[in-house]
């Protein structure tokens, strides 16, 4: 059974979950800031009924393509969304982010990534490339979010 690598960021800011969420809420921002490529999305009926989100991705010259399932949330506490990858290393990713509020002013934020690679290259790829890749970005997001609401 594949190991799932775990990847967590803990950040605390001193604003309000509620100031911070207009600005972290954005998935796609925060995707581009880390360096991700753009995603091309395809919706395709199912014959059941409703639909399924199939995205597709070029990093570091690996095509990649998964399941996008729908996003949960509860504003301004958390989001996460679940991935199933038909390509590429990883077989399936779970990432979120937490909002926890510390007293008036403070809010303390997790950001975790919880990724199983597919072999043992997807491995190395996630805990060696990916995982430090997303914690440096993820600091220097948060020193931006900081910046941006300091004025």
């Amino acid at each position: 059974m594949p190991r799932v690598i775990h990847i967590e960021s803990t950040f605390e800011l001193p604003f309000r979950r509620q100031d911070l969420w207009p600005i972290l809420r954005k998935t796609d921002w925060i995707n581009r800031s880390v360096g991700l490529p753009s995603v091309q999305f395809d919706i395709l009926p199912l014959v059941e009924g409703g639909s399924e989100v199939v995205a597709r991705a070029k990093l570091s010259g690996l095509q990649l393509r998964w399941r996008e399932m729908p996003f949960e949330w509860v504003e301004p506490e958390f989001y996460r969304v679940h991935r199933i990858f038909l390509s590429g290393p990883l077989a399936e990713g779970r990432m979120g982010m937490d909002f926890s509020e510390l007293g008036a002013d403070r809010t303390h934020i997790r950001v975790y990534n919880d990724l199983t690679a597919r072999n043992a290259v997807g491995a190395w790829f996630a805990r060696y490339l990916l995982g430090p890749k997303i914690n440096r970005s993820m600091r220097q997001i948060m020193e931006h979010v900081t910046q941006h609401l300091r004025g």
